[in-house]
């Protein structure tokens, strides 16, 4: 509640216009003292409870990751990091929002992830990791067998097709190009993923020539 030389109090002071005294702390409950209007004091009081609740939940949690993964949970511009805090429960407006997820800086060479803020979102951001880690590890590719004719089918004017299939199913589709002698099409996810979306691949070209 105090903070680091005062800082989080005279913070408090200033935005209510109270002023705080701090009692003794010769035991485990310290007394604050505040004067100020009753609007003042109410928003100030407000302010410590939350303070003091926030301390009460804090935790410092770790986990072990393999540095290859790194990229993939932080994504393009820290989305994919962004998105997992958010989801668990973060709120980006606090000041102390990224220390919810800490990956080591580029010249580190560590597999330690740190987590700190509330624990109920800790514990959410913790389990994300472990199922999105899970789910990289079990990616693979398979390759699919379609002539060359109907490759147009999958792609559709602008690529609308093949990436419509990629999101639905969450998987990266790889088709030859135009003047390749490859037939097989490449799909690359999970094997549940990868059986769901080669049954739409092969939907798409049923009937077709």
């Amino acid at each position: 509640i105090i903070g680091k030389k005062g800082e989080t109090l005279n913070d408090i002071t200033a935005d209510t216009g109270v002023d705080i005294q701090v009692g003794e702390s010769g035991s485990p409950m310290v007394t604050l003292t505040i004067t100020g209007s009753k609007s003042g004091i109410s928003e100030a009081t407000k302010k410590i409870k939350s303070i003091e609740k926030r301390a009460v939940s804090f935790v410092n949690e770790t986990l072990e990751v393999d540095p290859k993964w790194y990229r993939n949970l932080i994504g393009p511009s820290g989305m994919n990091k962004r998105e997992i805090m958010l989801k668990a429960g973060g709120d980006e407006n606090d000041r102390d929002f990224r220390r919810l997820l800490q990956f080591p800086k580029i010249n580190e060479d560590s597999n330690i992830v740190k987590c700190e803020g509330d624990k109920e979102v800790v514990s959410k951001i913790i389990e994300r990791i472990q199922e999105l880690v899970k789910e990289y590890e079990s990616v693979t590719e398979e390759r699919v067998e379609i002539p060359k004719n109907l490759h147009r089918y999958l792609i559709g004017p602008s690529g609308v097709v093949k990436t419509g299939v990629e999101n639905d199913f969450n998987v990266k589709i790889f088709i030859p190009a135009k003047n390749s002698e490859k037939t097989d099409i490449g799909v690359k996810g999970t094997p549940e993923n990868i059986s769901k979306a080669v049954k739409k691949l092969q939907e798409l070209v049923e009937g077709k020539k």
